[in-house]
């Protein structure tokens, strides 16, 4: 079961109106747009190998258009970027240029819609339309991590923030139960390091 943000329920709240807005954030090994991530589908939280690449996915519902994503993760990112895709004429960008999208240092990111098209936006290069279910899949970035963790996310000090607001929004982070980390990162396995310390050593002879 998705896990939901708060202290009772996991619910990450924005306002007081009845109708709520819903974005799901969760990590997959893939960015391919060829359909929605298995991890969604599945509700699984993935595992990469040490300095894999792990993307961040957002499921965003249709009409909603996010212009707001402060967040960061519990574990020392060690590379990787936001991504800020442009399209159209004239172009329209995913994010203002000035935002924070690098997660290095600090596991903090600061993406912010002005002036740009935000997150949710059919026009979005990168993203997967599950018309069934109404929902766009976006890819938000890529992360790498270079030691053993079990990694959650949260929502910064700055909230993750809907156009036009007035709603009650529910930000859900990860696939997996409401205690579950997001992502595990694990060492590459063992029997795979001897098959490559052979093969260095048969390469020698």
């Amino acid at each position: 079961m998705p896990k939901l943000l708060t202290p009772m329920i996991g619910l990450f709240l924005v306002g007081t109106a009845a109708q709520a807005s819903v974005v799901e954030f969760y990590f997959s090994p893939t960015n391919s747009l060829s359909g929605v991530p298995n991890e969604y589908t599945a509700n699984i939280n993935p595992t990469v190998l040490l300095d894999q690449k792990a993307y961040l996915w957002v499921a965003v519902l249709r009409p909603d258009i996010w212009n707001g994503i402060n967040m960061g993760w519990d574990q020392d990112v060690t590379g990787g970027f936001m991504y800020n895709p442009s399209w159209g004429a004239p172009i329209t960008r995913r994010w203002e240029t000035s935002s924070d999208f690098n997660p290095v240092p600090d596991d903090l990111i600061n993406l912010v819609a002005v002036v740009a098209a935000g997150l949710g936006e059919p026009a979005d290069p990168l993203h997967y339309f599950d018309a069934a279910n109404n929902r766009g899949h976006y890819v938000l970035g890529e992360l790498s991590f270079s030691t053993p963790a079990e990694v959650r996310m949260f929502a910064g000090g700055g909230g993750i923030t809907r156009k036009g607001g007035g709603t009650r929004e529910i930000v859900i982070f990860g696939r997996g139960g409401p205690n579950d980390p997001d992502l595990y990162v694990v060492p590459e396995p063992t029997g795979l390091l001897l098959l490559g310390i052979a093969a260095v050593a048969l390469r020698r002879r």
